[in-house]
């Protein structure tokens, strides 16, 4: 059995996403309980990373057309990873990726894509791409509900056909907290072209964070997903410089691991981008989330929707960010305890629904 997987991140030019890690472990896990034995290659540009952290997956580099054809010959099944590629944001990725699914239906493959979030777009020629390939495709999930459907019906997808199933990093971060107290702020940013965060939006929410973590008296921690291009780590330092807040020291966060072990010191997490969310939320721990553009928006408020009661989501308007910010953080400070059992209720329900959803796959070959 070969499989190929065409991924959201190849990162390439140094990019390292710990969200991006985690669904391609998520991947090569759930891949190796439904089919043993399976021989499994994903593309991407840093070859020693996927060996490392993501066995047993194979890297093919996406300049080799050559390897890609050669893949995509012997492959039995296809298959893309999550991700929020299906953005006009991001519509040349998303035009390589379905390019290749094209490609393998050609072939007479079968086509699979695991749970990215689609967005409304006006990039004629993802829209021409996504007609084209979507409707064809032998199982498709989606990771919310909000705003995915449409887009998918807007693509031609026949109603019904998808399954909402939550972000597959859930199965990485999913798990009993391993910290006795969770006492600390965990605190995130992402300044980015596709983000539209400020750097005054950045340094209000950060304004707001210290003035809650002085007065329930709680360290902050930095929780970096993106560690390059753009680094998350940095933004974080940037928009806390000059605020007189206690921080919670931690070794440089490496692996999916490494931040799950700080989340579990974090009793909530302030965050603006998404896996972040994603992963606290997988360890029972409430979110504020921060969103200035429209991809953030649809990505958080398909999170909210899928966790009712651990995420909220603050609109950066600049005028009210600082004390929106700073009400919800606190009232989810005092409200935590509370929360947790039906937040990793949530969680136990999503994992379900996606093992589920992946045990198909074996239909379908």
């Amino acid at each position: 059995m070969n499989i190929l997987i065409d991924s959201s991140n190849y990162f390439s030019n140094g990019s390292v996403n710990l969200g991006d890690i985690a669904l391609y472990q998520a991947a090569a896990r759930r891949l190796a309980q439904v089919f043993p034995g399976c021989s499994i290659s994903i593309v991407s540009a840093d070859p020693q990373l996927i060996l490392t952290q993501c066995a047993p997956l194979e890297p093919i580099a996406p300049n080799d057309p050559h390897a890609l054809q050669s893949a995509l010959s012997k492959a039995d099944l296809v298959l893309l990873s999550g991700g929020g590629y299906f953005s006009d944001n991001f519509a040349d990725h998303a035009i390589r990726l379905l390019s290749t699914l094209d490609a393998a239906q050609t072939l007479g493959r079968a086509t699979a894509i695991m749970s990215p979030g689609f967005e409304p777009v006006t990039n004629a020629d993802l829209i021409e791409v996504a007609t084209k390939v979507l409707p064809k495709v032998k199982l498709l999930g989606c990771r919310e509900g909000r705003t995915s459907p449409a887009a998918l019906r807007s693509f031609g997808v026949a109603e019904g056909a998808w399954t909402v199933t939550g972000d597959d990093a859930i199965e990485i971060a999913a798990g009993t907290p391993t910290a006795k107290k969770r006492n600390a702020i965990g605190f995130n940013l992402r300044i980015a072209h596709y983000s539209d965060v400020e750097t005054v939006a950045a340094r209000l929410a950060a304004t707001a964070v210290a003035a809650t973590a002085a007065a329930v008296e709680a360290p902050i921690v930095n929780l970096p997903i993106n560690l390059e291009g753009p680094n998350d780590h940095s933004a974080v330092e940037f928009a806390l410089q000059g605020q007189s807040v206690r921080r919670l020291e931690c070794e440089p966060a490496k692996t999916p691991q490494d931040l799950i072990d700080r989340i579990d010191q974090c009793r909530l997490v302030v965050t603006g981008s998404f896996h972040a969310a994603v992963f606290a939320l997988a360890r029972g721990t409430p979110v504020v989330a921060i969103a200035s553009a429209d991809h953030y928006r649809h990505k958080f408020g398909g999170l909210a929707d899928l966790y009712p009661d651990g995420c909220v989501v603050i609109d950066s308007d600049i005028r009210s960010l600082a004390v929106s910010v700073q009400a919800a953080t606190l009232r989810a400070w005092f409200e935590a305890n509370a929360l947790r059992q039906r937040i990793q209720h949530r969680t136990q329900v999503l994992l379900s629904r996606q093992r589920q959803f992946w045990g198909r796959l074996a239909e379908i070959v």
